[in-house]
């Protein structure tokens, strides 16, 4: 699924991640001090957050600096690399859960700052909408979940049955034409297609409201935000009171378009 969302991403030469098991730079890139700096230094300021350093995600930061630099990026899809990946955790949901937690972090703090900084001139304007659909595609995956389960509990168990069905038989679509395009898929692959949509949602809606929240699972460290208890504990409840108060809007608006389709 990335490496066709990488495809995709490539023909507009705007690739989002330049990942760190495998990039290759231009040495007049590479020798270029302001990228050092981006890469070395990098920060996020933050409306409600403050100032922060980056402690992981170096691919983003030398991604936002080429983009700022007017550089194209692309993929090669045919290149053929072996990586050594070592999860985080002997548990699968708790090592898919810290990876997830990481990756959409990073990608939600360079997302909020490219489309501020750099825009549409410098983004193009496809990646510029895909930019803008990773902030609304976190809502609307749990919404057909959301709104299964309240109108099977609200009108009828009937309601949560078949949007179970449709996302067996969707998913299993999406499989079948994963298997027809050449690419090996398990059997298990329309579970965990589903899972990742769910949770990676969950994980995506979490980190976009604690941004100052970061770990790097490999070397076990933390960020050290430096602030007073005062501000870090006004952060921290922030956080939280805004993550509450998104859920209950998201769940007014469930409830609203249920009432509306039931007149």
């Amino acid at each position: 699924q990335r490496h066709i969302n990488m495809c995709s991403m490539a023909l507009s030469h705007r690739v989002l991640t330049l990942t760190g098991r495998l990039s290759f730079f231009r040495a007049e890139v590479m020798t270029d001090p302001e990228f050092i700096r981006d890469v070395e230094a990098d920060f996020l300021q933050h409306w409600r957050l403050g100032r922060f350093q980056f402690l992981t995600g170096d691919d983003k930061s030398s991604w936002l600096s080429l983009m700022r630099a007017g550089w194209n990026t692309f993929y090669v899809p045919d290149s053929h690399t072996l990586t050594v990946e070592h999860p985080p955790s002997d548990s699968f949901l708790t090592a898919t859960r810290q990876l997830m937690f990481r990756w959409y972090g990073n990608s939600l703090r360079q997302n909020f700052r490219a489309t501020a900084l750099l825009g549409r001139a410098r983004l193009g304007l496809f990646t510029l909408y895909v930019l803008l659909d990773q902030r609304v595609s976190m809502w609307t995956c749990l919404m057909g979940l959301t709104a299964s389960v309240v109108a099977g509990l609200a009108f009828g168990i009937q309601y949560l049955l078949v949007y179970l069905f449709w996302v067996l038989i969707s998913r299993s679509l999406v499989t079948v034409l994963f298997v027809f395009a050449g690419h090996p898929v398990s059997p298990m692959y329309p579970f965990v297609l589903y899972y990742n949509q769910i949770v990676g949602s969950l994980m995506k809606v979490y980190a976009m409201f604690h941004m100052d929240q970061q770990s790097w699972t490999r070397q076990k460290t933390t960020l050290a935000t430096g602030s007073v208890d005062f501000d870090a504990t006004l952060n921290r409840w922030s956080s939280k009171a805004m993550l509450c108060s998104s859920i209950a809007i998201f769940f007014g608006v469930i409830t609203v378009l249920l009432e509306l389709s039931q007149r």
